[in-house]
């Protein structure tokens, strides 16, 4: 069993809408078992039809100041493991 974590920074809407096209399979992802898709947990919950761009700027709604051009808007993370999961669960 293997696992592995990646973090990749959103530092633009077209990122937020790539990750989120990705992570809701809205566009093909060739390497992906779609058989597994509905294993896929996002520990940010999105209201009904909100997309990631939508919540972040329902986030910033708030703030005095608008961010930099180049600020890291969010942050992408992947946690993976290979193998059976059920197994790490009742082995811990």
């Amino acid at each position: 069993m293997k696992c592995f974590i990646r973090a990749e920074k959103l530092k633009t809407a077209v990122s937020f809408n790539r990750a989120y096209s990705h992570n809701y399979r809205i566009n093909a992802v060739p390497n992906a078992d779609p058989t597994k898709t509905p294993l896929n947990e996002e520990l940010v919950a999105l209201k009904d039809g909100q997309t990631y761009q939508d919540a972040f700027k329902e986030k910033i709604k708030d703030i005095i100041y608008a961010p930099r051009r180049d600020a890291v808007r969010g942050i992408g993370v992947l946690l993976a493991i290979t193998g059976d999961a059920k197994t790490v669960d009742e082995e811990h």
